[in-house]
């Protein structure tokens, strides 16, 4: 089998039905679909009803991000898929996308392929790592295309990303204990990147992100630092840190505007947190954004 459609979900029903139409806008294809959905309340497992060669997940309530594309993935490699497309739900894109990044795949086997994302009159690429301090360095792109059709990063947007098996079975899967949803497709790409896997992201192929679920409004000071949906869970922050730079020690010597940063972030929020409305999710739109 060539390729499965990993989508992980929860309680979004008409998001989670839209983006599989979108899929099967291109009647050229009929790729597997899991639906990897945390237990959802609102009728989204009728959802196997309406489509074929569709599978059906339930995952549990517990599972986050990490966790239920990890189901999807390994259900997938079980089944001999060679390539599995991890795709949110919520994005909207051409019905030619999987055609797309298959295609660009071909020009750069072996690696991770993700589609650009268009967000605030910008396209963003990824991001790189540059210097002795590994300071994030974003990469975007106008909205005129760009002359290249593809660009090698070090880590890009986990919402569309084109994975070889073999991929998985070099590495492992997705963090689900210390990465449960935020960080877990960053600390995922750093590390296949220390093993020699490039992360390429292909300018041609694009997908348009929806608002975002802002988590961190419904949590307390004290629990948005252990809570698996917060931007600012320490044992995240330490594991992404931790793939970043290579071990521990150097993490913590050598991560210092990292650590400056989420500490800023940090007191933003509980300042921020005590005013009371306040959309939080501007601070955190990509990881260590400004």
């Amino acid at each position: 089998m060539e390729l499965a459609v990993v989508i992980p979900t929860f309680n979004r029903l008409p998001i989670t039905k839209q983006c599989i139409d979108s899929l099967r806008a291109n009647k050229s294809r009929n790729d597997l679909i899991i639906i990897c959905d945390s237990s959802s309340t609102d009728g989204t497992q009728s959802i196997q009803g309406f489509y074929d060669n569709l599978i059906f997940i339930d995952v549990g309530p517990g599972a986050w991000w990490s966790a239920a594309v990890n189901v999807g993935a390994q259900r997938a490699v079980q089944m001999g898929c060679k390539s599995i497309l991890v795709l949110n739900d919520d994005l909207n894109f051409n019905y030619d996308l999987i055609n797309s990044l298959l295609e660009s795949s071909k020009n750069h086997p072996d690696s991770i392929i993700s589609a650009s994302q268009e967000a605030n009159s910008k396209i963003f690429l990824g991001s790189i790592y540059p210097g002795f301090f590994k300071r994030t360095q974003h990469i975007y792109q106008e909205l005129a295309l760009s002359k290249k059709t593809s660009l090698e990063v070090e880590t890009t947007n986990g919402s569309c990303l084109l994975i070889p098996s073999t991929v998985f079975k070099k590495i492992g899967y997705f963090d689900e204990v210390q990465c449960p949803h935020l960080y877990g497709d960053t600390q995922f790409q750093l590390r296949a990147l220390r093993d020699g896997i490039k992360i390429i992201c292909d300018l041609t192929t694009r997908v348009i992100q929806q608002p975002n679920t802002n988590y961190i409004e419904r949590l307390s000071i004290s629990s948005m630092f252990v809570a698996p949906g917060s931007p600012l869970k320490i044992s995240a922050y330490w594991a992404f840190c931790n793939a970043l730079f290579g071990s521990k020690a150097r993490a913590f010597f050598l991560g210092a505007w990292h650590h400056y940063y989420f500490l800023r972030q940090t007191l933003k929020v509980c300042i921020l947190k005590g005013l009371g409305d306040f959309n939080f999710s501007r601070l955190f739109r990509n990881h260590y954004e400004d």
